[in-house]
């Protein structure tokens, strides 16, 4: 699965191999990411969607070596082939605290998260807050530098009147602002890579719009890649080029997004489809449902993860094992045996 890119030209830049994550609690462990794996090609953006629940957020945080305890990652690797050199980064393998993984972390590949009010100190200036993430990442730039910089960087975000802005405080922006200030933190050091996390969820939906028009020509100016999660297949649809499907902490379908939308072929995302609103439907006519519910993180159903919700289950093939994920189409995969044979 580690060579699925859903057939971006471009070579990888990101390459996530079998990652699993688990959660220790006292009724049990939680696992809450199996074997998932996925490229990110270099100047393209991946969408990856799901249900809340699904293991994107902390495959994500995974990523920087960044899952707070008692998470663990129990296995897989991230590899970063950035830069020019020959061999990738083993960002796994790397000391989350340690001077290496810091060479990495916010300066090649950098964040930016859904809430940007728990993202942003509410005691410091946007500008002083630009600025640090300028300086620490390279400590040769004066703080009158960085302060000119931090200016230019809000004007790039879309922030108006950004040398005024500059003495602001989070609180005293709206929604959209603040997700555009936290942008101009993450571009600071100029990343290779920008990973966000459901990064529209906490604005106005008058303002989504725009902010997914900012990032991008952000990444067309500056050559970026984007891994971009969410649940909104709307929003991926505007972004991606390339889809990952997860489900109960195991990637069930991955291609280029035209395929995808196109022809889904994992039930899953068929269903998760049938219940957008549809200007093709006639008026008044119910939304498909996905019948049950994501299932308990302690009871997780045998076999295929997605097999008691689904509308194809066949007992005795689909409770009986995990299926592997089949060529359906050119770079196109679906975790569903009923395309084993090629079907």
């Amino acid at each position: 699965m580690s060579g699925v890119t859903g057939g971006a030209a471009d070579a990888k830049l990101l390459e996530v191999r079998d990652l699993s994550i688990s959660f220790p609690t006292d009724r049990g462990v939680i696992r809450a990411v199996n074997e998932v794996s996925f490229e990110v090609p270099r100047r393209t953006t991946v969408g990856v969607v799901g249900e809340s629940g699904c293991g994107k957020s902390v495959t994500a945080r995974a990523l920087l070596n960044i899952v707070q305890p008692p998470g663990r990652i129990d296995g897989g690797r991230v590899l970063f082939h950035g830069g020019a050199a020959a061999e990738p980064l083993d960002l796994l393998a790397m000391e989350p605290k340690g001077a290496a993984i810091r060479r990495v972390r916010g300066k090649r590949i950098a964040m930016i998260f859904q809430d940007p009010m728990t993202c942003l100190s509410p005691v410091h200036t946007v500008g002083n807050q630009i600025a640090e993430s300028i300086r620490i990442h390279d400590r040769s730039t004066s703080a009158r530098a960085a302060r000119q910089r931090a200016v230019a960087l809000l004007a790039e975000v879309g922030i108006p009147n950004p040398a005024a802005r500059l003495d602001s405080y989070s609180f005293e922006l709206s929604g959209g602002m603040r997700q555009r200030a936290l942008m101009a933190v993450a571009l600071a050091a100029e990343p290779e890579l920008l990973i966000a996390d459901e990064p529209t969820t906490a604005i106005d939906v008058t303002i989504q719009a725009k902010f997914l028009d900012l990032i991008g020509r952000l990444q067309r100016e500056r050559d970026m890649s984007i891994l971009f999660i969410t649940h909104d297949l709307g929003v991926i649809a505007e972004v991606s080029r390339v889809v990952v499907v997860m489900y109960l902490g195991r990637v069930v379908e991955v291609g280029r997004v035209e395929e995808i939308y196109e022809r889904p072929r994992h039930p899953y995302t068929q269903l998760l489809f049938r219940s957008i609103p549809n200007e093709q439907v006639p008026r008044k006519t119910p939304l498909a449902q996905i019948r049950g519910v994501v299932p308990d993180p302690f009871s997780r159903p045998p076999g295929c993860p997605f097999g008691d919700r689904c509308p194809s289950f066949v007992g005795g093939t689909c409770d009986a094992a995990v299926p592997p994920l089949y060529e359906v189409g050119e770079d196109h995969h679906a975790r569903c045996f009923l395309y084993e044979g090629g079907g």
